[in-house]
């Protein structure tokens, strides 16, 4: 005859149906413990899990594609970048090799991460010329060219200038 109270005191009435003779109580407190003593564990799940259903999520993936084309991620990129700057794919593709990859003002590359699409915006009254500049990182776009203007060049330039001097104030 099977207990209503496991080895820990939990009432398998409240606690739920047992596993492996524990109640689902004890089973939750014994992961918790173990993340915590290994917390390796918990970081590498995403990759143990993707590499465990990794066969089923291609084929899924590769039904969606089939069924429904134009709708997959590179193409609705493909369209963003047509719509939004006036390039295809395979423009933004060829200015990503002649860069190298790298961010044009910071000179970087990050494995992995997409160089976003740098263009003038347009100012109120002001016809757009729809110009696409280069790509750049995200921090250089939002941080270093984002916040500036055509209008700002004379100052980054004495900027520029300031930062690459010699001049020092203890030599006065």
């Amino acid at each position: 005859m099977i207990s209503l109270i496991c080895k820990r005191g939990h009432l398998r009435a409240e606690a739920g149906r047992t596993v492996a003779g524990a109640c689902l109580i004890c089973v939750k407190e014994g992961r918790k413990r173990y993340c915590i003593a290994h917390p390796e564990y918990r970081k590498n799940a995403r990759a143990r899990w993707y590499k465990k259903y990794r066969a089923k999520i291609i084929k899924k993936n590769f039904m969606y594609e089939k069924k429904n084309p134009g709708k997959t991620a590179y193409d609705k990129r493909a369209r963003a970048y047509k719509v939004k700057y006036g390039i295809t794919i395979e423009q933004y593709e060829k200015a990503f090799r002649l860069q190298n990859g790298m961010c044009i003002i910071c000179l970087r590359s990050v494995p992995g991460i997409k160089l976003v699409v740098d263009h003038v915006h347009p100012k109120k009254g002001v016809i757009d010329d729809g110009r696409v500049r280069g790509l750049l990182c995200l921090w250089c776009n939002h941080k270093r060219v984002g916040r500036y203007r055509a209008e700002h060049a004379p100052m980054l330039r004495r900027i520029a200038d300031y930062l690459e001097s010699s001049f020092d104030i203890r030599s006065l």
